[in-house]
C-alpha cells in the first residue's frame, strides 16, 4: 500500500505574501535514515507551491535509497495530470543517489521541461516511486528546491 510521507520542511514553505514578480526559492529536507524502503507510488510532499506561481527551476539531491537497482523516482506537481512526473519521470537517481536539474539529469529523463504557466490553483511538489525499491539504501538527507516567479493576474 502506498504511502505519503512529508519533508521536514513542507508545512512553512510557502510565503503567505509574496509581491508580483517576484521570484520565490522554496528549499526542503527530508532526512531518510537507513530504514526508508519506498514502495511502488509511495509519495513525499517536498514543497507547497501557491496559485499564480511559474516554476522555472528545481534541483534534487538524493542520497542512496535502494539496497538494489529497481527504485526509480518521479518528480512533479501532484494536481496536474501528469500526477508527480511533470519535472522528472522514472529516473534511477534514488539507486545510488546523485543530482537531477532540468540542466544536468545523468540517471533519468527530465519530462519535456518545467511548467511553463503560471498554476491556476495551489499545488504541491512531489516525489513519486515509480517503481519500488529492493530494499532500503543506505539514507542520508533528501533536500532541494524549487523556484517560482509569482503572477498576481492569476490571483
Amino acid at each position: 500500500m502506498a504511502t505519503t510521507r512529508v519533508a521536514d520542511t513542507y508545512t512553512n514553505s510557502v510565503a503567505m505574501t509574496v509581491p508580483s514578480c517576484e521570484d520565490v526559492t522554496a528549499v526542503f529536507s527530508y532526512v531518510t535514515g537507513g530504514s526508508l524502503a519506498l514502495a511502488l507510488n509511495d509519495l513525499l510532499y517536498l514543497v507547497k507551491v501557491p496559485k499564480g506561481a511559474q516554476i522555472v527551476d528545481f534541483a534534487l539531491w538524493v542520497p542512496d535509497l535502494d539496497s538494489g537497482t529497481t527504485l526509480t523516482l518521479s518528480l512533479g506537481l501532484v494536481n496536474r495530470a501528469a500526477s508527480a512526473a511533470s519535472f522528472l519521470n522514472a529516473s534511477t537517481v534514488g539507486q545510488a543517489g546523485g543530482l537531477v536539474t532540468p540542466f544536468n539529469n545523468p540517471n533519468g529523463v527530465v519530462s519535456g521541461s518545467v511548467p511553463d504557466t503560471a498554476l491556476t490553483a495551489d499545488d504541491i511538489v512531489a516525489l513519486k516511486a515509480a517503481a519500488a525499491a529492493a530494499g532500503a539504501g543506505a539514507g542520508g538527507t533528501l533536500k532541494g528546491y524549487v523556484r517560482y516567479h509569482m503572477h498576481t493576474s492569476v490571483w
